[in-house]
């Protein structure tokens, strides 16, 4: 390994992205270097990889988007219960995140039991 080379798995990654806030960091440093910019960008890639990797892996099937949920499925996105509830996506998010709406966050993402989050949507729609 040369000394200007560092490498890590794509988990690792991804794990450093989310905890350092290296999404936020990356859109106050746009435009200061070229190079900067370049990492930052595959560094992001890279983690969204990761991420859809971890939530496939855990729903057992192969997803596109990690709003790209199988209806079928037993569990919803945070942007599936928002087009149910007629809410915005960081609505959701912000129910589940003050305990309002149950849900786990796994892989960087919000997901709901199908069950619960349909009768909350429906709620919503109700009020």
């Amino acid at each position: 390994m040369n000394g200007d080379d560092l490498r890590i798995s794509s988990r690792m990654a991804a794990l450093l992205f989310d905890a350092l806030g290296v999404e936020r960091l990356r859109v106050e440093l746009r435009g200061r270097s070229e190079e900067l910019d370049s990492t930052l960008w595959r560094w992001r890639e890279v983690a969204i990889r990761e991420r859809q990797r971890a939530l496939s892996s855990i729903l057992g099937t192969k997803i596109a988007s990690s709003s790209d949920v199988d209806a079928s499925s037993p569990v919803m996105t945070a942007a599936q219960v928002a087009e149910q509830a007629a809410l915005t996506t960081r609505a959701v998010t912000k129910a589940a995140t003050q305990g309002r709406l149950p849900g786990r966050r796994i892989a960087g993402v919000w997901l709901f039991d199908r069950t619960t989050a349909e009768a909350w949507a429906e709620e919503r729609r109700i009020a």
